[in-house]
């Protein structure tokens, strides 16, 4: 009935104009909402695994501006894990010295001492190792590896909002 009385092209227009007025609309709700990233640890720089056992909160080195206080990280652990390990909120940014003394899980802080820009990250959840594994990130759709901070896109968030992991009682 809608489709003889504007014709077939229009139909398709009207489809097409509301297919990009939800796209604009899911991206301003997602931009005014927290957002969500992913970030990689190589354990032999880091033990964070020993680090999450002994404090419920860590500080990190911030290398993105973008990410905001009330923001999710997942800690995608290196080999030989090779998988996301811990879910967290982002406390606060920019700090500019550690508020959180955790050297006795620093292997190696070339990389990490005296960075000049950390956030706090509080542990929300802790998944085993064979729950979100690389090759399970790629088939929900991420692209190459995790070798730096990323966001999450879409896909992925999905395939990580399905996965329970362990919650961290405070």
């Amino acid at each position: 009935m809608l489709e003889s009385s504007i014709g077939r092209q229009g139909l398709v227009l009207f489809e097409i104009k509301r297919s990009v007025n939800i796209k604009q609309h899911i991206n301003r709700e997602r931009c005014e909402q927290m957002e969500s990233w992913i970030i990689p640890c190589n354990p032999k720089y880091y033990d964070v695994l020993g680090a999450f056992d002994k404090f419920h909160k860590i500080n990190w080195k911030q290398s993105l501006k973008a990410i905001s206080p009330g923001d999710i990280v997942y800690v995608y652990v290196g080999k030989p894990y090779s998988a996301i390990m811990f879910k967290c909120r982002v406390n606060k940014v920019n700090l500019t010295a550690v508020e959180i003394d955790d050297h006795e899980f620093v292997i190696d802080g070339t990389n990490y001492l005296n960075y000049g820009n950390y956030m706090e990250l509080e542990l929300l959840e802790r998944f085993s190792k064979a729950q979100i594994t690389l090759s399970a990130l790629q088939d929900s759709g991420m692209e190459g590896n995790i070798q730096g901070p990323r966001r999450t896109d879409i896909s992925v968030q999905l395939f990580l909002d399905k996965i329970k992991g362990e919650p961290i009682s405070k």
